[in-house]
């Protein structure tokens, strides 16, 4: 074959392939859509600020949110974009309950106001329920400090903020302060006259000064406004009992145990009440039930029920019970004292004398360990320390006595 018709050969062949596979490839070419480059944005941090307000005011938080970060990544120092930041936040974790935009809200607030201290003045009543919130994880935690810094600050900002007032008066009181927990709850009944939890609130701090009859008064004040709160007839019932009015005590613990059959306080507190009446078995029915089903680890259920063994002469249950006290918290003073007394009870007298002892470090200024270790060591021979004992025993009551005449003169 001619070169010349080879080569024209050759070249219609290349020319058919060359048809027959560009289609496919010119289809892929046009279906491979570019994507369009973003606009820049090139507003100012006034301008981003100005669309997050927008966006906050007509309840689009997290679209606030971003418009509020764009205006605070072009001007670090730009107050009020953390200010209205912030209030999204605060409004968004009205919805959400998630901890982390409370943080958020309070830490975008003390931003702005350290950028500009007349936002200060602002005292934006929305800033006060993050600081709650807070507060409340913090109570918690049992970080009773940080919790009450926080309520503080929400009242600053909102001082109709009744939660806020209640909740502190429980921190509080959990800290031995019922002073100023009476004037929280008081506060708080003042702002919202029919709220049963913070009577109960206030009820309980004034059983813990021993002001019984005012803690009948309010638990009864609970009881009406709210009949179904266990927690009120089981505060009233700690008040009758504590006066020694076993039988109503008793008839309160058996409503809240309807109410809440599951509060292994109420039954401890029932058992307390049988205590009182000697009816010993029953206490130690009810200190058992609060251990076995709800509590195991509530140091104080083992503490009396170690008492009822002790009072019924079955000493080594009774130092079992002690030492579980001690173990659940190491500084109970008074499951020392009276294992101590278990002890003694049972002829061992160094025993006996090293648990007083460490009553006495844990409580210097506790008589009654002075009193019972000196008639440890006088059982044991040891005269003189008996007698250091017996002295200082003295010494104690007789501040103890001058103390409550000072305190019954300034009534």
């Amino acid at each position: 074959m001619p070169v010349g018709i080879l080569l024209l050969v050759t070249f219609v062949i290349v020319i058919v392939c060359w048809l027959c596979w560009t289609p496919n490839n010119l289809e892929v070419t046009v279906t491979q859509d570019q994507p369009e480059a973003e606009p820049l944005d090139t507003r100012s941090a006034e301008e981003c600020h100005i669309s997050g307000v927008a966006y906050r005011e007509n309840g689009e938080y997290d679209k606030a949110i971003a418009e509020s970060t764009k205006a605070i990544a072009r001007d670090p120092e730009l107050a009020k974009a953390y200010y209205n930041r912030g209030l999204a936040y605060t409004a968004k974790s009205k919805m959400t309950n998630v901890a982390a935009d409370d943080e958020q809200a309070i830490n975008d607030y003390e931003v702005s106001v350290l950028h500009n201290r007349k936002l200060a003045f602002n005292r934006d009543t929305e800033f006060a329920r993050p600081y709650g919130n807070r507060g409340l994880s913090h109570q918690m935690k049992d970080e009773q400090d940080e919790a009450i810094a926080d309520y503080t600050e929400a009242i600053q900002l909102d001082p109709k903020l009744a939660f806020a007032y209640n909740n502190r008066g429980s921190a509080y009181r959990k800290k031995n302060e019922s002073d100023k927990a009476i004037a929280d709850f008081t506060e708080t009944i003042r702002l919202v006259p029919e709220l049963a939890w913070a009577y109960i609130g206030r009820a309980a701090a004034y059983n813990d000064q021993g002001e019984f009859d005012k803690a009948i008064v309010d638990c009864t004040k609970a009881i009406q406004f709210d009949p179904k709160i266990a927690v009120a007839y089981n505060n009233r019932a700690v008040a009758y009992y504590c006066q020694g009015e076993f039988d109503k005590a008793i008839a309160d613990c058996m409503e809240g145990i309807h109410l809440d059959p599951k509060d292994a306080d109420i039954y401890h507190n029932r058992g307390i009440a049988y205590w009182g009446k000697n009816e010993f078995d029953k206490a130690i029915t009810d200190f058992t039930v609060a251990i076995q089903f709800f509590d195991p680890e509530y140091a104080g259920v083992h503490y009396n029920r170690g008492g009822v063994y002790y009072i019924q002469g079955e000493f080594d249950k009774a130092i079992a019970d002690f030492t579980e006290a001690i173990r659940l918290d190491p500084k109970f003073v008074g499951a020392y004292c009276w294992r101590g007394v278990t002890y003694r009870k049972k002829g061992d007298l160094d025993k006996a004398i090293i648990d007083l002892t460490e009553a006495i470090r844990l409580a210097p200024k506790f008589a009654e360990a002075y009193y019972l270790r000196s008639e440890a060591y006088e059982a044991k021979g040891e005269k003189a320390k008996s007698e250091a004992d017996f002295s200082q025993f003295g010494k104690l009551c007789d501040a103890w006595l001058n103390e409550l005449e000072s305190l019954r003169g300034k009534k």
